[in-house]
């Protein structure tokens, strides 16, 4: 890993695409470590960096690979890009006076000229082919700092896919951190159990009870939120945004005309 590689993970996207998810998959281990004091106090120094650098380097490059692993089941499922699937004539998520103006508008970026909603129906991935050739030449059109706000888009569904193609590894080690500090946790408690020695023990030594408590939501929350839906949900969002971008003036920096 070279330092380009080391400071490119701290960019906002990938400090929010990659590093981000793969912290959260790893959470408990982190917390759990902390709590019990076996993270060490690291001193700044030249090896301490690097091996800082190598393990974060492995683990968002595990998060990206899972992603886009991921990411192909997911546009099967979807039936097509959402910057596809809203462009169809066919796709109410868009009303037909939206959809028209995005049509026009990117038919004159593009220089193309988009299939009629009869022609679609006809030859729909033709029609697919030329909304997608499109979305790739308006996305390239928007990089850089003046899209501030669809790059951050960009980002939260890069955090989202990403997180669901670690979802198995997260549940694995939130099910392993809750198994274990549960077990540590009533080995602890006085015998007999009862509700009062319970909550006396727990005052006493509360960690392992906040930590057991902490596990267990964590696993609760991989398990019902982070899901597809979740992930469309971003990749909804970016799209919106992407194509609100149509309607900005040709130099984003410019203020509005009123």
């Amino acid at each position: 890993m070279t330092w380009a590689d080391f400071s490119k993970l701290f960019d906002s996207y990938n400090r929010v695409a990659r590093i981000y998810p793969a912290a959260v998959a790893f959470a408990p281990v982190i917390w759990t470590a902390a709590a019990f004091g076996l993270i060490p106090d690291i001193k700044s120094g030249v090896v301490a960096i690097l091996v800082f650098g190598c393990v974060l380097y492995f683990f968002a490059s595990l998060a990206r690979s899972r992603g886009k692993v991921l990411e192909e089941d997911l546009i099967n499922g979807w039936g097509a890009w959402p910057t596809t699937l809203f462009l169809r004539y066919r796709n109410d998520h868009y009303d037909k006076v939206t959809k028209g103006r995005y049509h026009a508008a990117l038919a004159k970026l593009c220089k193309l000229k988009f299939s009629t909603p009869d022609e679609e129906l006809t030859d729909p991935r033709a029609a697919d082919d030329l909304y997608r050739s499109a979305t790739k030449k308006l996305i390239e059109a928007r990089r850089g700092p003046n899209y501030r706000m669809l790059h951050d888009e960009n980002a939260s569904y890069g955090f989202r896919r990403n997180l669901l193609g670690l979802k198995l590894i997260a549940l694995i080690v939130g099910g392993l951190a809750t198994v274990a500090t549960g077990i540590a946790w009533r080995f602890g408690l006085p015998q007999p159990v009862t509700l009062l020695s319970a909550f006396v023990a727990f005052k006493a030594a509360p960690l392992l009870g906040i930590l057991f408590a902490l596990d267990l939501v964590y696993l609760v929350l991989i398990a019902t939120v982070v899901r597809r839906p979740f992930v469309f949900q971003a990749a909804k969002e970016y799209t919106d945004a992407l194509f609100k971008t149509l309607d900005a003036p040709a130099d984003p920096s410019s203020p509005p005309r009123r």
